[in-house]
């Protein structure tokens, strides 16, 4: 049997090297890497300003996510067919009438860079046996404190960071779907987040 002088015998050889990532792997793997570190972290504004203040670069997220929430505010915020019983959750002239319901008026926005859909309407109170008293409220009944936000003069964007709860994580803005009812004579919210 006749031998060929093409096989190269090297190249056949089991390596000591070890595994070898090619650029393009090494990549993807430190942009997930890089996604992770993060995607618990979100931060409360009351403002679009707030908002491009702390993150610049990510003007029109800010926007966006605040217009979204919003949307989402009105669109699936509790109702009450009387505005005396919006406002005994809510406080005076914290709600705004629809054609035949009144909702409460968002307050504030939760906002993640690190999420496409990084964004939640938030509400408070000045009604002191309110569960939105004295602090931020979800739609689904998550609460985070008042204090990570007053003015924009004096605050840091670390006291404006919130970890997100799983339940924030796995519904609402963050996730796929919110479902939540009032115990104040509101009707239920229903939908999901749009992209």
């Amino acid at each position: 049997m006749k031998r060929t002088k093409k096989i190269d015998l090297n190249r056949m050889r089991k390596s000591n090297a070890g595994f070898v990532l090619k650029p393009a792997a090494l990549g993807i793997a430190a942009a997930s890497l890089v996604g992770c570190g993060n995607s618990n972290e979100a931060y409360i504004y009351k403002s679009v300003d707030e908002c491009v203040a702390d993150h610049a670069s990510k003007w029109r997220q800010c926007d966006t996510a605040y217009s979204q929430a919003l949307s989402k505010a009105r669109r699936d915020g509790k109702r009450f067919d009387e505005r005396e019983k919006c406002e005994t959750v809510y406080g005076d002239n914290s709600c705004e009438r629809h054609s035949n319901y009144y909702t409460p008026m968002m307050m504030g926005f939760m906002f993640s860079p690190y999420h496409s859909r990084g964004y939640y309407p938030l509400y408070s109170s000045s009604y002191r046996h309110s569960p939105y008293y004295g602090r931020w409220g979800t739609l689904d009944g998550d609460y985070y404190p008042r204090s990570t936000t007053s003015t924009s003069t004096g605050k840091s964007k670390s006291s404006r960071k919130v970890t997100l709860t799983k339940k924030t994580m796995s519904r609402g803005g963050f996730g796929s779907t919110v479902s939540a009812k009032s115990s104040w004579g509101g009707s239920s919210s229903r939908g999901g987040w749009g992209g």
